[in-house]
């Protein structure tokens, strides 16, 4: 009976440090789990949030870009009236209300505005001696054809090199 008892408390024994050893390695797989499970939902989250921040940077970089495009056209639009005065052989008065507080002024404060915000160097250079040129020749009363056509170029320069980063942008 004692050789029975001895048995029968020895495979107690093997089965109580099966249980166990079962039991480390299921709380060792759980554990490992848990921390998988966060680690790998902090690598998705993290990549939803920049996908999604590149994204809104696209948008705003495409809609400065628009904004540029259309403070360029009114600006051109507002300054072609005294450029073509003073092509004619009038005068413009710079201080004139019509011109400070009126499209001409306000058109170019616009566009040097959003110029600021415009992301692409050259077309931020183009731009800026797009208006220092304008403006300077109708200040100065020495609107030519030459100056008109130096102009137009640019400009035309501007608006397919904004095309094209738009495009670009849109690809994306």
């Amino acid at each position: 009976m004692t050789g029975v008892l001895r048995h029968f408390f020895r495979r107690t024994e093997q089965r109580y440090d099966a249980v166990v050893t079962e039991g480390v390695f299921a709380l060792v797989g759980v554990a490992l789990g848990a921390v998988l499970g966060v680690a790998g939902t902090a690598v998705v989250e993290r990549w939803r949030h920049s996908y999604i921040r590149k994204d809104a940077r696209i948008d705003r970089q495409a809609a400065t870009l628009r904004e540029a495009l259309d403070a360029y056209t009114e600006f051109v639009l507002a300054w072609s009236q005294p450029a073509n005065k003073i092509a004619l052989g009038g005068k413009v008065d710079m201080l004139d209300p019509a011109i400070v507080a009126g499209p001409p002024g306000l058109t170019h404060r616009r566009l040097v505005a959003v110029n600021e915000r415009v992301h692409i160097e050259s077309i931020r250079g183009r731009l800026h001696q797009l208006v220092g040129n304008v403006v300077t020749s109708v200040a100065d009363g020495k609107v030519t054809a030459v100056t008109i056509d130096v102009n137009a170029a640019l400009g035309t320069q501007v608006a397919k090199d904004i095309g094209t980063e738009l495009r670009k942008l849109g690809a994306q």
